[in-house]
C-alpha cells in the first residue's frame, strides 16, 4: 500500500504512536522548522504583540521572513537567510530547533549557528525554541514582551 502525504497526515491524527516508528522519506514534518510548527509559533507571537502598550504601532509578525546580509567571504558578497517568524521591524527573530535535526548533522548544526553569528551581528535579535516548549505559550509571550 502506497501512503499519501494526506493519509499520513490522516494516520497522525489517529495514531500519533505509529507514525513515529514510520520511515517516510519526502513528507512534511510537523516537528521543529516545519510549516506547522512555524504556524503554531506565529499565532503564539501574534498573539504577544496585541497587548495595549503595542496599539498604534506597526508591528508584524511573518513566517520564513528572508535576510540579507553583507559576507565580504562570500563570493557573491551577501548572505541570504530565512528566519522561521520574524518580527522585521524591531529586527527581532524566533527560531525553531530541531534536536533530531541537528543531532544527527554536525555540518547542519555548524552551518545554523554561524548563521545565528550572521544574523547577531547584523542587528537581529534571536529567540530560539523546540517543538516541546510551545505547549507553553506564556512563556514564549513574555521572552517576546521582553524584547519588545
Amino acid at each position: 500500500m502506497r501512503l499519501t502525504a494526506a493519509d499520513l497526515e490522516a494516520l497522525r491524527r489517529a495514531r500519533p504512536e505509529l507514525v513515529e516508528q514510520l520511515v517516510v522519506p519526502n513528507v512534511p514534518d510537523r516537528r521543529a522548522g516545519s510549516g506547522a510548527a512555524n504556524a503554531e509559533l506565529l499565532n503564539i507571537v501574534r498573539t504577544a504583540l496585541r497587548v495595549p502598550a503595542l496599539r498604534g504601532q506597526q508591528i508584524r509578525a511573518v513566517t520564513e521572513y528572508p535576510v540579507v546580509l553583507p559576507n565580504p567571504a562570500s563570493r557573491r558578497g551577501v548572505s541570504r537567510y530565512r528566519i522561521d517568524v520574524a518580527i522585521p521591524a524591531r529586527k527581532i527573530g524566533i527560531e525553531m530547533d530541531g534536536f533530531r535535526y541537528h543531532a544527527r548533522f554536525p555540518k547542519s548544526f555548524r552551518a545554523h549557528t554561524l548563521r545565528q553569528n550572521a544574523l547577531i551581528v547584523g542587528g537581529w535579535r534571536l529567540l530560539r525554541y523546540t517543538r516541546g516548549m510551545l505547549a507553553d505559550p506564556d512563556r514564549i509571550m513574555e521572552d517576546l514582551r521582553q524584547l519588545l
